[in-house]
């Protein structure tokens, strides 16, 4: 069997109690300290869903590695057992406890690579299919919204100050207002939405997109996506996603209120549109953000408070931190070892192999391993 095959196996499992281990300190952190500001708490969410995909490829990198070792080290027409394969490479740590289970799972483990490539060739067509959509939405049924929406879009940049190139359009296409493109970007205003909002209102509206513009949360969101496209199978990688998400509007809504006049002109913007129950492409970053999140959004706004900030919940989510950094340390598995030790490794593991306990158990039909090294 392919060892890419072997390794991949093992790391999708292995990333289920990785992703769970992080998503949970999140989750420690944000509770420990509900006060922190929006953009600490994006932040840090972003931190965890890197940590997810780093902790994935380390894993991955570890595994194929040490089945590569293991396959030089065995030779094809030795015959051992799956028990002896899996005691040669230290996974059991000398005790049998997982000796069952890694027996029974080993044979099935394989077809978890074939399902995630399976899955990968769908979300990586989904992903397409939302960024040909864009597409078609900069290119067709777009207009030029005249001179006083012009000038209303270059006194709000100013506002910001932000001086970057940003384009506004009106769509026939679009269902809210929404910002696409990075190096370019172009804020969709959907041609009814002039008629169901005052002035006041508008101007709430185009600061929030251009809050994302300004804050380069296109480009952020597109390598987000990506990420949900390589780990879809893990629900803690969505699960962090959302909280980036819903924390990236809030930080769009903190730059609104810090330079509007009245909260009030903002909250019944949003809420104007979400009367519509219109939503946006994935891959686009629309006002409303989503829908299930936009009335909370909208309470939130109306009730700001400026909460006093805590050192000792702050203290306490830091340990939470550098309690999860160990814990990397610790269960990622173990592939900096120094060149004496993998030489010393490869002396020793072919007795061990070909010792006494060859009837312990029989190997799986397809030669198929346990996981490498995890400990």
């Amino acid at each position: 069997m392919a060892i890419w095959i072997q390794a991949l196996s093992w790391t999708l499992i292995f990333a289920l109690g990785q992703g769970f281990l992080v998503y949970l300190s999140l989750r420690l952190v944000l509770k420990i300290s509900p006060a922190m500001p929006a953009n600490v708490k994006y932040h840090l969410s972003l931190s965890a869903l890197t940590v997810m995909l780093g902790w994935f490829v380390a894993t991955l990198w570890q595994q194929y590695h040490a089945f590569s070792l293991l396959n030089a080290q065995i030779p094809a027409v030795q015959t051992v057992t799956l028990w002896q394969q899996i005691q040669a490479t230290g996974i059991s740590g000398g005790h049998n406890t997982w000796h069952p289970t890694l027996l029974t799972i080993a044979p099935f483990v394989p077809w978890l690579s074939v399902l995630y490539m399976a899955g990968l060739v769908f979300m990586l067509a989904r992903l397409s299919a939302g960024s040909l959509q864009l597409f078609w939405l900069k290119k067709i049924g777009n207009s030029h919204p005249g001179v006083a929406l012009d000038e209303l879009l270059v006194t709000l940049k100013k506002r910001i100050n932000y001086d970057g190139s940003v384009r506004l359009m009106l769509s026939v296409k679009a269902q809210v207002p929404m910002v696409i493109g990075y190096l370019k970007p172009i804020i969709l205003l959907p041609a009814a939405t002039i008629d169901h909002l005052n002035i006041e209102q508008l101007e709430t509206i185009l600061l929030h997109e251009l809050a994302h513009i300004k804050r380069h949360d296109y480009l952020i969101n597109i390598l987000q996506a990506f990420v949900e496209t390589i780990l879809f199978f893990n629900p803690f990688v969505w699960l962090v996603s959302a909280i980036i998400r819903r924390e990236r509007e809030h930080c769009c809504d903190d730059l609104v209120l810090d330079h509007t006049r009245e909260p009030l002109f903002y909250a019944t913007a949003l809420a104007a549109l979400a009367s519509g129950q219109k939503s946006a492409p994935a891959l686009a970053l629309a006002a409303t953000g989503q829908s299930n999140h936009l009335f909370n959004r909208i309470q939130r706004i109306m009730e700001m408070k400026k909460n006093p900030f805590s050192y000792s919940r702050m203290a306490a989510a830091i340990l939470i931190i550098s309690a999860t950094s160990c814990s990397l340390v610790w269960l990622t598995p173990a592939f900096a070892r120094s060149g004496k030790d993998k030489q010393s490794t490869a002396k020793t593991t072919t007795p061990a192999i070909s010792s006494k306990d060859t009837s312990n158990a029989s190997m799986s039909e397809d030669g198929y391993l346990g996981p490498l090294h995890v400990g």
